[in-house]
């Protein structure tokens, strides 16, 4: 037994030298091999020796072949290319001016894999992005220590990364004392998954203003009490319990969802009178449609014009050469607009007034252009068209303003609301005798007063933030004709109950250390009834509220155009303590909805067709951290110009004008 024992461990022996014999033979390919010692066991199981801490580590195809080996040559201690970790490197970073600056620096991959997954986030990049060889042959050159991960580690880095960030925000809205304002929206994905987006406003404790997205999740439907469901969810998810208002906009839905919301959300101001407020935007795309619809006749005409010299390349050829020819000092350009959209209506018009000439020009020269076309643009239509571009011009003006989600408007929304009504007056006044315009103005004006006049639908906080401006105070609601005595005692109610949750209670009296040894007056001397009169009359004086000496005091002399009302309050916000708050609350309101339509915008290029099988919550996780680590990167500031609007406010029309709003 001893020698067939033998034999057959002599055989087992011979045929693992053959194998040993021909793996040696094999090339090695692998990077991993300039680090490691390839040899066999004693089974003729191969193997690697780290060259740098000699630790041993299984090679085998049917253990993962050498992703073990390549994965030790990035941790390894003993690596002379680790070790640069604690070394620090002098690098010049160029600034935009071309100077450098040298600074130094560690290489971190810790660093380097939170930074790559912000790239994919902030820059949409797809998840695949990671392993596409260009990529990786860059990141090779630049620094062959990097690790890249795949896309499924992305995937998960990301969701991480959204959890991570969603705790430290999670945490300030839980500490936070001051209240949240939100707007929301719907919005279909061309998964046919209807998404809801709720994203919160407010000023933080170093007065910026700020917004975050904090909800981007399917909702079973557009009915108000799914809303209102989805939407407490969210906030108890959140720990939000102070609400301040939402602006949505005028679908019927919505009312239902605030009249759902009233009765459960908890710590609502004046038991949610003020929790609605409707979109100017929306309201104000109403009004234009309204308007635009009595002027149908002379837009068609001029849309068909432009229409039929843009359907041939020779017709635009010949148009641009009488324009030229007339040496009209322009680069405007013909362009054609969508009728669901009025702001492109207005581009329309806005160019082909410029180009007048040319096209009586192109009428002259072309007689097809007057038989081709039923009406060729005359000059009532042109008159016509120029009055309704100034008018439009004056809308989208305004919405521009509103919509802006990069500084507070909430103060300037009343006096704003009073512009547009000022210059409808003025309109329907001075073009009284023109049947046609009087009855587009009449048609704007109706509308206007249908959001503006109903007492029911209009919401005071937006008078409160403009008697909030320390330059007008209660100036702009008087010169609006508004009852001052019903303003002040609303404000003052909204006060008290401020006064209530944030004021302290300070006593009169101060006691001393023998103020039981000093002799009190008799009950019924004159003393004692002096003493009440001396109470009474500092009470009198203490009873003066920090509303009443705010108004009392001067106006701010001021005409900035671009006035810091954030700075004010910061700096005053000493004298005025429990105001200040109100103050903070009340400007953080948004006017409108694009702040949240925006992240449609956002959700339209993550989920397109190439990333149409995302889920919905790494959809959520991409749009959330995207819009954190955007409005991180700066405070949104009060500062900026307001004709330097952000992305998402240029092309707000587009958003709100094809969205089909159901009118209540």
């Amino acid at each position: 037994m001893d020698s067939q024992d033998d034999d057959v461990q002599n055989v087992n022996e011979k045929k693992a030298g053959k194998r040993k014999v021909q793996q040696k033979k094999r090339k090695l390919t692998g990077k991993c091999w300039q680090h490691f010692e390839e040899f066999y066991d004693e089974e003729g199981l191969r193997k690697g020796r780290c060259n740098y801490c000699q630790k041993v580590l299984c090679a085998e195809s049917s253990s993962n072949g050498t992703s073990s080996l390549n994965k030790h040559v990035n941790k390894c201690v003993d690596n002379p290319a680790n070790k640069k970790v604690d070394q620090p490197e002098l690098s010049l970073k160029k600034s935009d001016d071309g100077q450098g600056t040298l600074k130094t620096w560690r290489f971190d991959p810790a660093k380097v894999r939170k930074a790559l997954i912000r790239m994919i986030i902030s820059d949409e990049l797809p998840f695949s992005f990671v392993e596409r060889d260009g990529f990786r042959e860059f990141v090779d050159t630049v620094c062959p220590s990097v690790n890249l991960p795949s896309r499924f580690t992305v995937a998960r880095d990301i969701l991480d990364f959204y959890l991570e960030e969603k705790k430290m925000l999670k945490e300030f809205f839980v500490k936070a004392n001051q209240r949240v304002s939100f707007t929301t929206d719907t919005w279909t994905s061309n998964q046919r998954i209807n998404y809801m987006s709720l994203t919160a406003h407010y000023i933080d404790d170093n007065w910026n203003y700020q917004k975050r997205i904090i909800n981007f999740r399917p909702i079973l439907s557009h009915k108000g009490e799914e809303i209102a469901r989805a939407i407490e969810d969210c906030l108890h998810e959140w720990g939000i319990t102070r609400v301040m208002t939402f602006t949505m906009d005028n679908a019927s839905s919505n009312d239902v969802a605030v009249r759902e919301l009233r009765t459960s959300l908890p710590n609502l101001l004046r038991n949610g009178i003020y929790l609605h407020v409707r979109c100017l935007a929306h309201i104000t795309n109403l009004i234009v449609q309204d308007g635009l619809k009595e002027q149908s006749k002379s837009v068609d005409s001029i849309r068909n014009a432009v229409k039929y010299i843009r359907s041939s390349p020779s017709r635009l050829h010949d148009f641009k050469a009488y324009v030229a020819e007339l040496k009209l000092k322009t680069k405007a350009c013909l362009s054609l607009d969508v009728c669901t959209r009025w702001n492109s209506t207005y581009d329309m018009l806005q160019s082909a007034i410029v180009l007048e000439r040319g096209f009586e020009l192109y009428a002259r020269r072309h007689s097809n252009f007057r038989s081709d076309l039923d009406v060729v643009p005359g000059h009532n239509h042109w008159e016509t068209a120029k009055k309704l571009a100034s008018l439009l011009q004056l809308f989208k003006k305004k919405t521009e303003i509103v919509s802006c989600s990069t500084y507070v408007v909430t103060h300037i929304y009343y006096s704003e609301v009073n512009d547009i009504r000022h210059n409808l007056r003025l309109m329907h006044a001075s073009n009284i005798s023109e049947e046609s315009y009087a009855k587009m103005i009449a048609a704007m004006q109706a509308k206007f007063d249908k959001y503006f006049e109903d007492v029911g639908k209009t919401n005071m906080l937006f008078e409160f933030a403009s008697i909030l401006d320390p330059r007008y105070k209660l100036q702009v609601c008087e010169f609006a004709g508004l009852d001052l005595d019903d303003v002040k005692f609303e404000m003052n109610v909204l006060y008290r109950e401020y006064e209530g949750l944030y004021g302290t209670r300070s006593t009169n009296q101060v006691k001393t250390g023998n103020n039981d040894e000093q002799p009190r007056p008799s009950q019924n001397s004159w003393m004692s009834e002096f003493e009440k009169f001396r109470r009474g009359g500092a009470q009198t004086l203490s009873q003066v509220t920090e509303l009443e000496k705010y108004l009392a005091d001067g106006v701010e002399a001021t005409e900035e155009y671009n006035f810091n009302i954030l700075q004010w309050w910061r700096d005053n916000s000493g004298r005025y303590p429990i105001l200040s708050r109100m103050a903070k609350d009340i400007l953080a309101i948004p006017v409108s909805t694009v702040a949240s339509e925006s992240a449609f915008s956002t959700g339209g290029r993550v989920v397109d067709t190439y990333r149409s099988s995302l889920s919905p919550n790494i959809v959520e996780a991409l749009i959330c951290t995207q819009d954190w680590i955007r409005q991180g990167k700066k405070h949104i500031s009060e500062n900026e110009d307001l004709e330097k609007f952000d992305e998402f406010a240029k092309d707000v029309f587009d958003k709100i004008a094809t969205l089909g709003i159901a009118e209540n």
